[in-house]
C-alpha cells in the first residue's frame, strides 16, 4: 500500500492535486504517460503507476481514469518501443584468443591452471561451443551438464565430443562435434587439450576440473576471463563461444548459395555438408586473419554424391525404398558402398538424429555362426554395441540380420537401437562409404 501511496503522491506531483478537474482526471492519466515516456520511464514503472491510480479511484468509489481503452492501448504500446540497450559485447576473434591465451599465465594461479583455462577457452573457441556446455554451472550441482570425460575421444588430428546437453538441445538427444587439428598451431585446441589431460588428475566425470578434482564452473572460467581482458584490454563475451566474424561468414556462405542456385531451396546434403565443414572454415579464416593467406596450407573438405550425407570422413545414403538386407547391400555395393557399418558412440548418435523412427537395414549379420555378429566388412563386432533390451534374441530362430529400430516402444530412450530381425523382411537401408577430399572454396 505504502508502494501505491508513493505512485499516486508522484502522479498529483506531476499533473497536479487529485481533485482538480475529476471529469477530466482520464485526459490527466493519458497526459502523465506521456510525461513518463519523454523521461524515459519503462513500460513495468507505467504499469505500476497506472494499477496505482486505478486502485486509489476506486478506493474513493470514483470512476476509474485508467480504464479508457485508449489509456490501455497506450499501456500495451509502452511495451513494444521500449529502446534496446546498445550491444556491450564484442565477438572473439583469433587475434584476441591469441592475446587471452598469451596472458593467462600472468592470471592463472598455476601452470595446471593455465593449461586447464587454455584447453577450455581455445576447444569453445574453435568448437563453437558456449562456455555453459563445457562447464559445470556451480559447485554444489549434483547432476552437472557439463562435458564428461566419456564423451571426449582424442585422436593424433581432432578431439571428438558426444555434447550431451546444450542450449539449443535440453531433451538431451545429444550430437557428434569434431575439432580438427591446426597444423603446428600453439594455439590448436587438440594440442592444448592434449597438454591438459597430461597433467589432469585421473579420474571419471567432469573434464574440466582443478587439481583437486573440483569442477570448473561458469563463474570462475568467465572471472578468469575478465582478468585476461583487463591484461590483453580486449572486451570478449567468451560466453558466445565462438567469434560472431567466422559464424558470419559460414551464414553468408550458405546465404549466397541458396540465392544463387535459380531460388531453390537449400539441399540437405549442402546444409549438411556445410554444416560439417565449419570447423574447417574456421581454422582457414583464423588463418587468413593473421597471414596473407600463403601460408594457410590446403583446406579440403569431406565430398559427397548428392542424396548423400557427410560425417566425419564418411558418406552417407538413406534409402526411401525397401529391399530384403542381401538386395540392400547390392545396391550399396553397386554405388560403391556397403551396408552401415557403426564404429562408435558418436556414429552411432549421428544416424539416430539423422533417422525418423522406422526399421532400416545395417552391416551388421550372425549368418555364419548363431551368436557371432560380424560386419560386413568381415570384422567381429568387438567395439559397443547398441542393442535394444534382451536384444538380439533370434526370435523364431530365423533372425540373423541387424536393423536400425523396435517392434515395441525402446526401452533406452531413442527410437535408433540394433534389433535382429528376419533377413528376407523389406525394410530401409543405410549405405556408407568413404568420403572425396575436396579443396575448401568459399565462393557460391
Amino acid at each position: 500500500m505504502k508502494r501505491y501511496q508513493a505512485c499516486v503522491e508522484k502522479f498529483c506531483e506531476v499533473m497536479g492535486p487529485w481533485e482538480q478537474a475529476a471529469s477530466s482526471r482520464g485526459d490527466r492519466v493519458q497526459a502523465f504517460m506521456i510525461w513518463a515516456k519523454d523521461c524515459g520511464k519503462s513500460h513495468s514503472w507505467m504499469a505500476g503507476h497506472l494499477s496505482a491510480i486505478g486502485h486509489h479511484a476506486k478506493l474513493l468509489r470514483q470512476e476509474d481514469p485508467t480504464a479508457l481503452f485508449t489509456t490501455r492501448a497506450a499501456l500495451k504500446g509502452s511495451a513494444r518501443v521500449v529502446p534496446k540497450s546498445p550491444e556491450q559485447r564484442a565477438p572473439i576473434d583469433y587475434e584476441t584468443l591469441q592475446g587471452m591465451l598469451e596472458a593467462l599465465p600472468s592470471v592463472a594461479q598455476s601452470a595446471y591452471e593455465a593449461s586447464l583455462f587454455a584447453s577450455t577457452f581455445s576447444l569453445a573457441f574453435f568448437g563453437a561451443f558456449r562456455i555453459g556446455e563445457l562447464v559445470a554451472r556451480s559447485k554444489t550441482e549434483t547432476n552437472p551438464r557439463a562435458l564428461q570425460m566419456r564423451d571426449v575421444r582424442l585422436t593424433a588430428d581432432s578431439v571428438e565430443i558426444l555434447l550431451q546437453f546444450s542450449k539449443t538441445d535440453q531433451a538431451g538427444r545429444g550430437r557428434g562435434i569434431s575439432v580438427h587439428r591446426l597444423g603446428n598451431d600453439r594455439y590448436c585446441p587438440v594440442a592444448l587439450l592434449a597438454a591438459f589431460l597430461a597433467s589432469r588428475p585421473h579420474a571419471d566425470g567432469l573434464l574440466l576440473i582443478h587439481l583437486d578434482g573440483s569442477p570448473v564452473t561458469k563463474f570462475q572460467t568467465l572471472q578468469t576471463e575478465d582478468k585476461k581482458m583487463v591484461s590483453t584490454k580486449n572486451l570478449v563475451d567468451v560466453g558466445l563461444g565462438i567469434s560472431l566474424l567466422l559464424l558470419a561468414t559460414l551464414i553468408a556462405r550458405i546465404i549466397l548459395y541458396s540465392t544463387v542456385t535459380a531460388r531453390a531451396q537449400l539441399t540437405q546434403e549442402k546444409l549438411a555438408q556445410l554444416e560439417s565443414n565449419l570447423s574447417l572454415a574456421m581454422k582457414y579464416i583464423g588463418c587468413k586473419e593473421r597471414t596473407s593467406g600463403t601460408d594457410c596450407g590446403q583446406l579440403f573438405y569431406w565430398a559427397c554424391p548428392t542424396d548423400w550425407l557427410p560425417y566425419n570422413g564418411k558418406c552417407y545414403f538413406f534409402s526411401k525404398n525397401k529391399l530384403s538386407w542381401d538386395k540392400s547391400r547390392l545396391h550399396c555395393l553397386t554405388s560403391q558402398a556397403d551396408l552401415l557399418i557403426i564404429n562408435d558412440r558418436m556414429e552411432q548418435l549421428f544416424i539416430s538424429n539423422t533417422t525418423k523412427p522406422d526399421f532400416l537395414w545395417i552391416g551388421l549379420t550372425d549368418r555364419d555362426k548363431e551368436g557371432v555378429w560380424k560386419w560386413v566388412n568381415g570384422l567381429r563386432l568387438q567395439s559397443e554395441a547398441f542393442w535394444d533390451c534382451k536384444q538380439p534374441d533370434n526370435f523364431g530362430n530365423v533372425e540373423d540380420c541387424a536393423t536400425l529400430g523396435s517392434i515395441r516402444p525402446p526401452c533406452r530412450g531413442t527410437s535408433s537401437l540394433w534389433n535382429d530381425d528376419y533377413c528376407d523382411n523389406v525394410y530401409k537401408f543405410i549405405c556408407e562409404k568413404e568420403a572425396e577430399d575436396r579443396k575448401m572454396d568459399f565462393t557460391p
